[in-house]
């Protein structure tokens, strides 16, 4: 079965890893010919790298240089476990180089020996994961995002209690780079079983203890990465991702709402293709006239130009995957968007377009932005643009203001209701059957896993 949602993939990770686990509980480590060492490195390198991204996300403290030094570690984890754990996995190093690619160590179709292909399958799920997330919207309250934290943390901690097994297999490899790179983690376990102890007692809204004052409710903050759309649910994302980095940047140049318009009019044009709002076409109307109206800002150039340097970068970034994704969409080499995917495009463009047009007016009335000096009795090629002062608006924003106009006539548009991805809690259950499962194959197993603190809401190595 294809893993379509985030805990899916956690929980389709976590059980190759618990199987490995289990299947070598009663020994030290591989051997040579059980193991393919980069094949498993190369998985725990994705493993790893998606719960530093979730981490950083909800917890953006743990993204934070450590001021007390790296061998401070274990008093850390004692003071703030979150930030302990983000600072092992953020100095996790690099994977040393290898003779093949991560797709060619990752391939499903790759033989090997079944410790191999599961820490390959573990790995692809990973990715899967980590791509997941990226794209997903993050209306996350603290319970569920506590949720994330712990299995972010028995992920973690399934890795940890993998690594001397791995260790023993680069020693009888002799492989010194790879002794040296697993060494980078040290202390993993540790920390992690410290997260998982704090997010099962002071995350989810219990008061009282020490740790519940220090470590206030994490938040689910809206990543900047951009996302790279390949298909309608992630040109969904990508739409409102771009509207969310739109609306933090704090310089716009007039080039980049060009940008923002082109692609925002090639969306419409996607969206009215699919016949996205499905009434007598008086919504397909109000798209064309959307798409005319950004097109008119596109092709009107009148010589508008930054006075103040731009990094919005990360907006730019969005804007060029988007840009992509539409040319190859129009070209037939990406999958257009199609019925849900269509409208929740066109519902999401008013939101688009205004947010574009409040950042025009406040880079001019901020005077970061430059028009063509039109008074003959001056030498000056440039004026700084008003949008007080008669000709000294930038045309740009009427044009901007037409578009936003044409676009309220679109903001009736609502997404049909649509299953949402399995709830957290379902999840859960499912890992505590699983865990049931291994339960009742023996001790021996039993203690091959990690330490569990909350029965009721198992993390995903149970």
């Amino acid at each position: 079965m294809a893993v379509t949602t985030w805990d899916g993939a956690v929980t389709a990770t976590a059980r190759e890893l618990a199987h490995l686990l289990a299947t070598t509980s009663r020994r030290t480590g591989w051997g040579p010919q059980e193991i393919d060492i980069e094949v498993a490195l190369t998985a725990r390198a994705a493993v790893l790298a998606g719960a530093a991204n979730v981490l950083g996300d909800l917890a953006p403290r743990t993204r934070q240089p450590n001021r007390h030094g790296r061998r401070d570690l274990l008093a850390l984890a004692d003071q703030d476990p979150l930030r302990a754990l983000g600072l092992v996995l953020r100095d996790r190093g690099r994977v040393p180089p290898f003779t093949r690619s991560p797709s060619e160590l990752l391939d499903a179709a790759a033989p090997g020996a079944p410790a191999t292909r599961s820490w390959a399958a573990a790995g692809r799920h990973a990715l899967i994961g980590d791509r997941i997330w990226t794209a997903q919207a993050r209306n996350l309250d603290a319970d569920h995002a506590w949720h994330v934290v712990r299995q972010v943390t028995a992920l973690a901690e399934l890795v940890a209690r993998l690594d001397p097994m791995l260790a023993h297999a680069a020693k009888a490899m002799a492989n010194p780079d790879a002794l040296a790179y697993l060494d980078r983690t040290a202390g993993l376990r540790v920390v992690a079983q410290e997260v998982a102890g704090l997010s099962s007692t002071s995350g989810i809204g219990a008061a009282g203890g020490t740790r519940d004052l220090m470590h206030p409710p994490i938040r689910a903050a809206e990543p900047a990465r951009p996302i790279t759309p390949v298909d309608g649910p992630t040109a969904v994302a990508a739409t409102r991702r771009l509207i969310s980095l739109v609306r933090a940047a704090g310089t716009i140049a007039p080039h980049q709402v060009r940008a923002v318009a082109h692609v925002s009019r090639d969306l419409a044009v996607l969206a009215a293709a699919a016949r996205a709002p499905t009434d007598d076409g008086a919504d397909l109307r109000r798209l064309g006239e959307l798409a005319t109206c950004l097109n008119n800002v596109v092709t009107g150039r009148h010589g508008e130009a930054a006075l103040a340097a731009n990094p919005a970068f990360a907006l730019e970034g969005q804007v060029r995957e988007l840009a992509k994704y539409t040319r190859d969409a129009f070209a037939n080499r990406m999958p257009r968007p199609h019925g849900e995917d269509a409208t929740r495009i066109a519902s999401r463009l008013p939101k688009l377009v205004s947010a574009l047009n409040d950042q025009a007016r406040a880079q001019v009335e901020a005077r970061r932005w430059a028009i063509p000096d039109r008074n003959q009795g001056t030498d000056l090629h440039y004026a700084v643009a008003s949008a007080d002062s008669a000709g000294q608006a930038p045309r740009m924003l009427a044009e901007l203001q037409r578009s936003v106009d044409a676009a309220k006539t679109l903001e009736e548009i609502r997404s049909r209701p649509v299953a949402q991805p399995a709830r957290w809690a379902r999840a859960d259950a499912a890992l505590v059957a699983e865990a049931s499962a291994v339960e009742r194959a023996g001790p021996e197993r039993r203690s091959a896993l990690p330490t569990v603190h909350d029965r009721r809401r198992l993390p995903p190595s149970a």
